[in-house]
């Protein structure tokens, strides 16, 4: 019997060799649709899988060179017979993500160690607004009790059901047999006494955070459909009053006009401004990070704390967010810089953010980067004053001069994008792709809102001494060195009439006032994410960048730094804080914890810096009036 199923399973193996490149491609480009299941794989085995291919070792059955049965050990928990994924697991990083079909086809191959530990499925769901699919690796797990009892319960949100639905399946779970509508049913969130009413719609998944707990009330049968708790106190978390509840002022709803408010909040100035922690809503300190950083550019939060980007919301533009993200964002900049909060609860800004883009929906730890790119995108969108953008056409250089071309394509641009993002945080990039079979030379010129600038890699790194940090200028110069593109994003030449592998190079012929350096510390192989570690030295003030631009107007580019986004640990496990400069003092961000920090000397290394915010001297931030007048150093009245 072994002598075949040993047979069976080499003809499983050789089949998967014969298929293993488009089975590899299908892994890598299929589509996400909605009720697909996708499986979860090892990063561990899944690393030994590959490097058996690349081996063409697939097919050894030795335990010490072949590929063993399929084992997600460690990425999920025991408890009692039951296993679950570990926490804050990172795709490419702690696992594979893979489809049915191919799955199924590697585990017949070589076959699994434990079935209940070993094969994860995961369903992809729908977005309700987006109507995007996306693959929900933690399901929404809540805490929920009975108003009437001190047990708290854990319940998981089925992902296809809308708000009405959970409701009635929470209080099932809490009281099998309540009898009672969802209309009935009131469920509030209790935070140290101040009842908030939860409206449980289709981003349900967002409205809490992961600590909260939601309590759950509702009319009984035995009351003739009258609330037993309607003359109950409000301040009384076992008799709640429904009146109070509903009528609160602070309820928590998916308006984008209304963040959620601190206990300490009243009229009285307390704090500085702008001095302002952001809650941890559960593995949310990449998006705190990143709001602070923003929050700290003067020149926006000066227009959206003066209101003036209420008269540029863009309700209608269909690349936006019906001005709903910038709307939220101005709320959250008027109690930032209130003086009134130690911190607030970033939660109606989040709630935005995730009904738009299901990756931030969650409570996954997520990329910083990605997320401010998500942000600064959407408020270009919701703040952009071209209602009907027109349709340009590309046109050629044909031989004319560079800065002729590069005007020309920057008026282009504005003809079709017109906010405060792209007049202060956009600049504009050379790009020149040479043919290496015709030698035909194509020149762009694209804007651009973050430089993302490349580490030298772990390897390079290996070969100088740990002492010497990386500097800034290495990070530009390989931003800017000629490369030839790779098979998988060949440029379409328009001689040949074939896509090609041609040479490309980056130069930086616009600079924005804003400047945003991204550096590259997370490397992205086909299959494997990694992060580099090494210590980047980096101008604090005075950083001179007029040398390395090409356009020839002659405008210097001269740049302090304002804020950063740092990242400490590991990929998978790591946390992000943030330092920034408010009224001529550092201060620390970590979270709700904000504290004031020696000042910065004119050069600083650092491991951790992830993403640098510069701000241009001699420019129009420098040189925004507030309503009493200029303060003589051109400083916004968030720096007053």
């Amino acid at each position: 019997m072994r002598y075949f199923r040993d047979i069976r399973k080499n003809m499983r193996i050789r089949k998967l060799i014969e298929d293993v490149d488009s089975l590899l491609l299908d892994i890598e480009y299929q589509q996400v649709e909605a009720n697909d299941v996708w499986y979860l794989i090892s990063m561990s085995w899944w690393k030994i899988f590959i490097d058996a291919k690349e081996k063409g070792q697939l097919n050894s059955i030795d335990t010490k060179t072949g590929v063993p049965p399929i084992d997600n050990a460690d990425i999920t928990v025991q408890e009692g017979n039951k296993y679950t994924l570990k926490p804050d697991l990172q795709e490419k990083h702690d696992y594979m993500l893979v489809p049915e079909k191919a799955f199924n086809t590697i585990r017949d191959a070589y076959g699994v160690v434990i079935e209940e530990r070993d094969v994860i499925g995961c369903t992809a769901v729908t977005n309700f607004y987006t109507k995007a699919p996306f693959i929900e690796i933690y399901p929404t797990i809540l805490k929920i009790r009975n108003a009437y009892k001190a047990d708290i319960m854990e319940f998981q949100v089925p992902p296809f059901l809308e708000g009405e639905e959970v409701k009635n399946k929470m209080a099932e779970k809490l009281t099998p047999g309540h009898g009672q509508k969802p209309e009935n049913i009131q469920i509030y969130v209790d935070h140290e006494g101040e009842k908030k009413y939860v409206q449980l719609d289709e981003e349900f998944r967002t409205v809490v955070s992961i600590n909260d707990v939601l309590v759950l009330d509702w009319k009984t049968p035995q009351a003739a459909g009258q609330s037993l708790f309607a003359s109950s106190s409000a301040s009384s978390l076992s008799g709640p009053s429904y009146a109070s509840i509903a009528g609160s002022q602070s309820m928590i709803t998916r308006s984008a006009t209304s963040e959620s408010k601190t206990y300490d909040d009243d009229l009285t100035v307390k704090h500085r401004p702008g001095v302002c922690g952001l809650q941890n809503l559960g593995n949310t300190c990449f998006m705190n990070s990143a709001l602070q950083c923003l929050s700290n550019v003067p020149v926006l939060t000066e227009y959206f704390y003066s209101n003036e980007y209420k008269s540029h919301l863009n309700t209608t533009n269909k690349l936006g967010m019906q001005g709903q993200l910038a709307a939220a964002y101005g709320d959250l900049m008027h109690q930032m810089w209130s003086g009134r909060h130690s911190s607030v609860i970033p939660r109606n800004f989040k709630n935005l953010i995730g009904r738009f883009e299901p990756r931030f929906s969650g409570y996954q730890q997520q990329d910083s980067q990605e997320l401010l790119a998500y942000l600064l995108d959407g408020l270009h969108e919701d703040l952009n004053k071209i209602a009907v953008k027109p349709y340009i056409e590309d046109k050629e250089p044909n031989g004319r001069p560079d800065e002729l071309v590069a005007a020309e394509a920057w008026e282009d641009y504005l003809k079709r994008n017109d906010s405060v993002i792209v007049d202060y945080m956009h600049g504009q990039l050379k790009s020149t792709l040479v043919c290496p079979d015709c030698s035909k030379v194509s020149v762009k010129f694209d804007p651009f809102c973050f430089l993302s600038v490349p580490l030298p890699s772990k390897d390079k790194m290996t070969l100088r001494s740990a002492q010497n940090a990386v500097q800034i200028s290495e990070c530009l110069d390989l931003f800017t060195t000629e490369e030839r593109l790779g098979e998988n994003d060949s440029w379409y030449c328009p001689e040949c009439k074939e896509h090609r592998c041609a040479s490309k190079k980056l130069d930086l012929w616009k600079l924005p006032d804003i400047l945003i350096i991204h550096l590259k510390r997370f490397q992205y192989t086909r299959w494997y994410r990694d992060k580099i570690d090494s210590h980047v030295e980096f101008p604090v003030v005075g950083f001179d960048l007029s040398s390395r631009v090409l356009d020839p107007s002659g405008k210097e580019y001269v740049y302090d730094l304002i804020a950063i986004s740092d990242h400490s640990g590991g990929l998978g496990g790591g946390h992000y804080t943030a330092i920034a400069k408010n009224r001529q003092t550092w201060f620390s961000f970590n979270d709700s914890c904000v504290t004031d920090i020696a000042e910065l000397p004119e050069k600083m290394s650092s491991r951790e810096a992830y993403m640098l915010f510069y701000r241009r001297r001699t420019s129009k931030t420098a040189a925004v009036k507030d309503a009493n007048g200029t303060n003589g150093n051109g400083a916004t009245p968030m720096e007053e």
